[in-house]
């Protein structure tokens, strides 16, 4: 499955698609190569074609895994596209992983190009409130606080 193609109840039409396609690119991530670092701007979003990543958090200078993420998956930390504030976490391959890379400046300009992107972002979003609901539960059993 392609990205673009990650929620087939959305129509895009063709010449979206390769203007989309044209803007992305694609990596190799080795086990233990990260994605997203701690404490840097995230600023891109990814696309899990075959392989799995771990969401970390640092506790008591500990890493801790908050969420495994799988083929066919968003991964980011979105918050970071959207406030330009630094990562919580850090977004690690856990074994050799494919991506599709989405530049976040992409979002902004494909939203102003066409309303279809409208949809794909907001579910996009949904996936990684999901995700940030989560590690906020994580984080809450971790300290008591649940």
């Amino acid at each position: 499955m392609k990205a673009v193609e990650a929620f087939p109840d959305i129509t895009i039409p063709k010449e979206e698609k390769s203007i989309f396609q044209n803007n992305v690119y694609f990596v190799k991530l080795a086990e233990g190569e990260e994605f997203i670092s701690l404490n840097s701007v995230c600023n891109k979003i990814g696309f899990i074609h075959c392989g799995e990543m771990h969401s970390i958090m640092l506790s008591k200078r500990k890493p801790i895994v908050v969420l495994s993420h799988y083929n066919n998956q968003f991964v980011s930390v979105f918050t970071g596209i959207l406030t330009g504030e630094p990562s919580n976490r850090c977004i690690r391959a856990s074994r050799p992983t494919r991506l599709t890379v989405i530049p976040g400046p992409l979002m902004f300009q494909l939203i102003a190009r066409h309303p279809c992107w409208i949809q794909f972002w907001i579910n996009i979003m949904g996936t990684q409130l999901h995700d940030l609901n989560e590690v906020e539960k994580h984080t809450l059993r971790k300290t008591g606080k649940s």
